[in-house]
């Protein structure tokens, strides 16, 4: 996100002190219309990011309200704060992620939402319970990209034929790819940014504009 410009907070705050700090995900990036009335507007394509399990970036500190820094590379593994471990269930209970799963939980039963797995085979009942929770929202919307013959979990979601759950999977649209695969989700899946639909009309132009010199030239 940072090499393709996107804004996004990820719930720590400082530049040169990075630490956790859950209000973070409470703010909004905004742009200054009018410096005399004070009229604000959103950035559009702000993305909140939450690492529910931890991240190789994470260490714990010994000061401060919430005693989690974000620091790469890291100085000490042993202190890294990533998860699962056997007794994840029970960390995802204490800070930082009860944090976290508190702002994730916040944002799938909000009304509208739609949740998008991918990689996940529900195997986290923590995470479960949160999704099966927003499940009783009638416009909630969850969309899982797994194998159609998962078996588990995802076997039980399917075999509910709620029209509200879509599992998307299988085959992709060549030959030995499958749909439910990362690269098949970015590159047929995901749609495209507007700057990027424009960068490409601009780029076109560009090419087109070079070959006709050339061929002028000739």
């Amino acid at each position: 996100m940072d090499r393709l410009g996107i804004p996004y907070s990820k719930g720590f705050t400082g530049f040169i002190e990075r630490r956790f700090n859950p209000a973070s995900f409470r703010y909004a990036l905004a742009e200054q219309l009018d410096v005399g009335s004070r009229k604000w507007t959103a950035v559009d394509a702000f993305v909140y990011l939450c690492k529910l399990h931890g991240s190789v970036t994470w260490t714990e500190d010994d000061h401060g309200l919430f005693p989690i820094r974000e620091a790469w590379p890291q100085n000490d593994p042993k202190r890294m704060l990533i998860y699962p471990t056997p007794a994840k269930q029970h960390a995802s209970l204490a800070s930082p992620y009860a944090d976290m799963f508190r702002e994730f939980q916040s944002r799938v039963v909000r009304e509208q939402s739609v949740l998008i797995t991918a990689g996940y085979v529900f195997g986290d009942e923590h995470l479960n319970n949160i999704i099966y929770q927003a499940l009783t929202i009638p416009t909630f919307r969850l969309i899982i990209f797994a194998s159609p013959d998962t078996e588990g979990e995802i076997a039980k979601l399917l075999a509910l034929r709620d029209p509200r759950i879509w599992i998307i999977g299988g085959d992709g649209p060549s030959e030995g790819s499958l749909a439910h695969y990362f690269d098949t989700i970015v590159e047929q899946f995901m749609p495209q940014r507007p700057s990027d639909r424009i960068d490409d009309a601009v780029r076109k132009v560009m090419q087109e504009m070079a070959s006709r010199s050339k061929d002028e030239d000739e």
